[in-house]
């Protein structure tokens, strides 16, 4: 808060800074109580964009890896957002956790004979 005296000088009166740390660790709880690790003190870059990407393409290789490319469908056009690789093994924990958080669980299609 300033406050202004007649003369030329400004006398300004120190605001109190407060700590805004919060001090509960951050959780995602699913259902079944299952909870996850706390995501604090993860090294994150703030640099990143965050995009919208409603399709995306998957390629496997024969090295267990995944490649996978995110897209942005727009009228006439679909613009590529990210790339990334992934181990197959951590693409199936992803698609675990998904699963249970939308409480969605495919079933294996049947097989033509």
């Amino acid at each position: 808060m300033a406050k202004r005296t007649t003369g030329k000088k400004k006398t300004v009166a120190k605001k109190k800074m407060v700590s805004s740390k919060n001090t509960k660790k951050t959780q995602v709880l699913l259902k079944n109580n299952e909870q996850l690790p706390p995501t604090e003190g993860l090294p994150t870059n703030p640099t990143i964009n965050t995009s919208f990407c409603n399709v995306c393409n998957i390629m496997f290789s024969n090295e267990q890896v995944a490649y996978l490319r995110w897209f942005t469908r727009l009228p006439g056009i679909n613009l590529e957002q990210c790339r990334t690789v992934v181990p197959i093994q951590t693409l199936k924990s992803i698609m675990d956790i998904c699963c249970k958080h939308l409480n969605y669980y495919p079933e294996k299609p049947k097989s033509k004979k």
